[in-house]
């Protein structure tokens, strides 16, 4: 196994003098991984720092291949493959962040520079000094060759004091309990977010706030305990929170360089790349997944790129004005105002109003349409079991506002996924809302399987019609081709008569169109927002002002016994849209392998 080299600043420090044991016995990294720690400190406190090393050669640990303590920082810096930088000027009572800023400059400024020139090239910084967020965009401003994805500050001992308070309230393992977020600054202003945090118990996972049961506590006590812990634990013992702040940057390094257990998310202070409309280049803490030593902020992008395309008349026409009800989480509130801004600011002249709240009450009135974006995914190695106790808070409030709240006949697109699952909790909740009124996004799977057609034949997508995705919104879906049509110049051909080549048809272009969305991921590191808020337009003005005659579009619907599919499932069928009522198409033919993809996808359900 290879080595791995790291660097403590300020390493005879509480925090420090905490972490290079952990370290060195494999907490960090795992057991089987060697380390050589690099080890700096201020020159007052060279004799202490001798004495560390002393202590670290004197405990033995196997996975300890050598030791450099220096006040060098050059020296320090040589070759380390993970530096934790603990020093730093911490803001105190009565200072402004502009003031520690200015005291931290010279401390990073010679820091960063060393580690720019002669750290190892794919080095991964985690800041722990506070103002943890300012001092890693100090240290980004000078080593600005460092990658941003490589610079980040610890949120993990806020999201570890969260899961500690939960597991304590409800007399559980820490272990069993997952999925907290810590949102923004590490400071008395983070928000520790349990609204999709979930608790594993005999009978499967529990929301939290299923299983506590008390909003006051989780919306007061919970928060302020969490957001003052540190206080609170300098209050008792009389010095700052060491021990568990180290566990926390072991516990963030280990899993940025080894990968987030599946259906788990840990918080990060990241780079912003304008996730969840924070502005792009803060330092703010998001949940994150990691793989193979990348971190990924969790996405739900979706209503940012949905909401223009909306007001310039996509989703409605270019004669339908509108007024647009936003509504979004909490610790969203900030930018949600600023995505009302920059509406206002667009000056969109079929835009009439925009309501931008917190209160799924407010969102909900009088709307004649609701796009549901917002809900728990379900996420590689979770069954669909898994993912429903977790949407059932979030879709059971939407649920009862809009049955309560929105106009008689408002239409519901559910796209959050599992889109299909999502829309029956909804169903669930809501049961005066008709059936036909609640339906789920199939058409990106639709529009890629248009577009894979196209690019095959070389002609333009809308020249070719009548793709189906039949069944979930899932990587089970079957996009079908037997009966589309392409438009030439001698009049409608059917795709599988040009393209010629069944075995592409029933092979690579099923798991092209079923796989997009991963590839999508892969490639730009984050999800297929645009195309898919493109989708729910198309969706919504078809259902709305109709199909064009001899088309029909692939829609998650409920099933009423159509093609032997089990009635009351959401199920994806083609439909044809007219004066705002879908009809599933009737009496096509399902040769033999269609229909053992059918079922096969039905059984997913």
């Amino acid at each position: 196994m290879s080595m791995y080299s790291y660097i403590w600043f300020y390493a005879t420090g509480q925090i420090g003098y905490a972490i290079v044991p952990m370290v060195a016995r494999g907490v960090m990294l795992g057991p089987d991984q060697p380390v050589i720690l690099h080890m700096l400190d201020i020159e007052p406190a060279a004799e202490a720092l001798k004495g560390v090393k002393m202590e670290l050669i004197d405990a033995a640990f196997p996975l300890l291949k050598g030791v450099i303590a220096t006040t060098d920082v050059v020296e320090a810096c040589m070759g380390v493959n993970i530096a934790v930088m603990v020093g730093g000027f911490p803001r105190k009572e009565g200072m402004e962040r502009k003031d520690v800023m200015s005291k931290n400059v010279s401390i990073y400024k010679a820091q960063a520079s060393a580690l720019e020139k002669h750290a190892a090239a794919d080095c991964k910084v985690l800041v722990v000094a506070n103002p943890a967020n300012t001092n890693a965009l100090i240290l980004k401003e000078f080593a600005p060759s460092i990658p941003e994805k490589n610079i980040t500050c610890l949120t993990r001992l806020d999201h570890n004091r969260a899961l500690g308070q939960i597991s304590e309230r409800l007399d559980v393992e820490v272990s069993d309990v997952k999925n907290v977020i810590i949102w923004g600054n590490h400071s008395s202003t983070q928000y520790p977010d349990v609204n999709h945090a979930t608790v594993k118990t005999s009978s499967g996972e529990k929301p939290v706030r299923e299983l506590v049961a008390d909003d006051k506590w989780l919306n007061g006590d919970f928060i302020t305990t969490v957001q003052q812990r540190g206080a609170a634990i300098i209050k008792a013992r009389k010095l700052s929170s060491a021990l568990s702040a180290a566990s926390a940057a072991c516990d963030h390094i280990r899993d940025w360089v080894l990968g987030t257990p599946k259906g788990t998310w840990v918080s990060m202070g990241v780079y912003s790349d304008g996730s969840y409309g924070i502005q792009p280049g803060l330092i703010y803490s998001f949940p994150v997944t990691c793989e193979k030593g990348k971190w990924s902020i969790v996405q739900g992008q979706i209503g940012y790129a949905l909401v223009p395309m909306i007001a310039r008349g996509i989703m409605l026409g270019l004669d339908q004005p509108v007024i647009l009800h936003m509504l979004d989480i909490e610790p969203a509130a900030k930018a949600l105002e600023g995505l009302k801004m920059e509406l206002i600011d667009a000056a969109l002249p079929l835009l009439q109003g925009v309501i931008a709240t917190t209160d799924v009450i407010e969102a909900s009135k009088g709307i004649n349409i609701a796009v549901m974006v917002g809900g728990f995914p379900c996420k590689e190695g979770m069954e669909r079991k898994d993912v429903m106790p977790r949407n059932v808070p979030i879709f059971k409030a939407q649920a009862s506002a809009l049955e309560q709240h929105a106009a008689p006949d408002c239409k519901v697109l559910v796209i959050a996924n599992p889109a299909n699952t999502n829309a029956l909790i909804l169903k669930e909740y809501a049961p005066s809302i008709p059936a036909k009124s609640i339906t789920c996004l199939t058409r990106l799977d639709h529009n890629r399987a248009l577009s894979h057609i196209a690019e095959r034949l070389n002609v333009h997508v809308s020249n070719v019609k009548n793709v189906i995705i039949w069944g979930n919104n899932s990587s089970t879906q079957y996009p079908d081709a037997s009966h589309a049509i392409v438009i030439t110049s001698n009049g409608q051909k059917s795709v599988r008569e040009l393209i010629a080549d069944d075995h592409w048809l029933d092979t690579e272009y099923v798991a092209s169109v079923q796989q997009r969305g991963a590839a999508i991921i892969k490639a730009r590191k984050l999800s297929s927002a645009l195309s898919a808020a493109s989708a729910a337009c198309d969706h919504i003005r078809d259902w709305i002002l109709g199909t064009p005659e001899g088309t029909w579009v692939s829609m998650g619907v409920y099933s009423d016994g159509s093609y032997g599919i089990e009635s009351g499932l959401i199920y994806s069928f083609p439909v044809t849209c007219q004066k705002g009522e879908w009809s599933i198409v009737q009496g096509l033919n399902i040769n033999e392998f269609s229909r053992e993809k059918m079922d096969a996808t039905a059984k997913n359900l």
